[in-house]
């Protein structure tokens, strides 16, 4: 059984072509208003009116379709946002009708039009949900990764999911440096991918994909970067922070780096005693041997150096389960460069996914990032040094109100984590 109508058909009818102008915005805004008085409403010469409309739930389709045109960007935003939510709220019954659903139909050619809209944040907003839901046309999405706005087609290349190889490959050969960058930043980069960034002999887009731990970087592809490195601090700091080098490509980079800087890969990529031992020979005649001695003491010493199989995740784990992940050991783990092994502490103590741990880390959202720490039990004062350390953010890092206080409410907090593990992007 439907809702009471608050007024009869004639009586909205009459309320929608008088001169009352607050009559016919709260007509508007009525839920249990005609359709087709709300479709009439969608054309009324009043922008009040026609907001309201593009706010109501239980407007048609046709009124919505009507009102992404309008000439109000305020309007426009609103039946933006409304459409959005509409497709949140029936996510899986769009994804399982739209082939045969004429209002997908209608959904498409709606945000079809706005993804050229003459306001950036309204294309933008249409633009994000059109790559985070995974399941729009293909040439809509491939429109998105050429769009004249360049933020659009930023954030398109870098999170688009449903994109190939092969495609990507395309992309490559033809992009800008800009779109390079956020290419390489995507997750799960495959080797043809890399090998073709790296063809591309772009520096920052190079540094990208080092910093990209999923990246899938072959020896060819390496051997180049490390030959390029001789001469880049920056690309040796970025080769450095890899865990998955082989010894002879640390053997070679071992060879231009500072000793802390060889300290540190050789932490990071867990080399076994024998392996630590041939390196530490290799290096003989680029560093002195007492600073040598210093090294193999640090490393061998270091109580997260534990060459083994066994992935970061499940040491975690098993720390985990014998609650020795505690803020103190997690801070010890960050300053000896176990990256994964700390994304998981905070995954297990907070209860937040590790890979939204990861992405809150890897585009160093500082709101994110201490959002997670406060749910995991920690202080603000090691949220800061996660943003130091950990994300390595250089600037927008936030620090403790008087000190040592968290800057946000709980609730804030709470918020920013559900938003952050909404975005799917991040």
């Amino acid at each position: 059984m439907g809702e009471t109508k608050k007024y009869t058909y004639d009586e909205a009818k009459k309320i929608a072509s008088g001169k009352d102008v607050n009559a016919r915005a709260t007509l508007a805004s009525d839920e249990t208003t005609f359709p087709e008085i709300l479709f009439f409403l969608a054309n009324d010469i009043e922008s009040r009116v026609r907001l309201h409309v593009a706010q109501n739930f239980t407007a048609p389709w046709e009124a919505d379709q009507l009102l992404a045109k309008d000439k109000e960007s305020e309007v426009r935003s609103a039946v933006t946002d409304k459409v959005i939510e509409k497709l949140d709220r029936n996510n899986e019954a769009i994804q399982r009708e739209k082939a045969k659903n004429r209002v997908w139909q209608k959904v498409v050619g709606i945000f079809d039009g706005l993804l050229e809209d003459s306001m950036s944040f309204i294309r933008r907003k249409v633009a994000r949900t059109v790559v985070a839901k995974g399941y729009f046309p293909k040439d809509m999405v491939m429109k998105l990764l050429k769009h004249d706005d360049q933020e659009i087609a930023i954030y398109a290349v870098q999170h688009a999911s449903d994109l190939s190889a092969d495609e990507l490959v395309t992309l490559v050969n033809g992009s800008r440096s800009n779109l390079l960058d956020a290419i390489a930043k995507r997750t799960q980069l495959p080797t043809e991918v890399v090998d073709a960034i790296v063809l591309q002999g772009d520096e920052g887009a190079v540094s990208e994909v080092l910093k990209n731990p999923s990246a899938k970087i072959s020896n060819e592809s390496m051997d180049q970067i490390v030959k390029w490195a001789k001469n880049s601090e920056e690309l040796q700091a970025d080769v450095v922070q890899r865990q998955d080098l082989n010894l002879d490509i640390i053997k070679r980079i071992s060879m231009v780096v500072s000793g802390s800087l060889l300290k540190e890969m050789m932490l990071r990529n867990q080399l076994t005693e024998e392996d630590a031992a041939d390196l530490l020979r290799h290096v003989k005649g680029h560093l002195e041997g007492e600073e040598i001695v210093n090294i193999i003491n640090d490393v061998m010493n270091n109580e997260f150096y534990r060459p083994s199989t066994e992935p970061p995740q499940e040491r975690a784990y098993q720390d985990f389960l014998r609650g020795s992940i505690t803020e103190e050991y997690l801070a010890k783990a960050m300053d000896c460069y176990q990256d994964e092994y700390v994304i998981a502490g905070l995954s297990l103590r907070s209860n937040v996914p590790q890979e939204v741990v990861f992405k809150a880390v890897r585009y160093k959202n500082a709101k994110a990032i201490i959002a997670i720490v406060w749910r995991a039990g920690f202080s603000m004062r090691f949220a800061t040094d996660v943003q130091k350390k950990l994300a390595k953010m250089m600037t927008g890092v936030i620090y403790p109100r008087d000190g040592k206080n968290y800057p946000f409410t709980p609730k804030e907090m709470s918020w920013q984590i559900d938003f952050f593990m909404g975005l799917g992007e991040a």
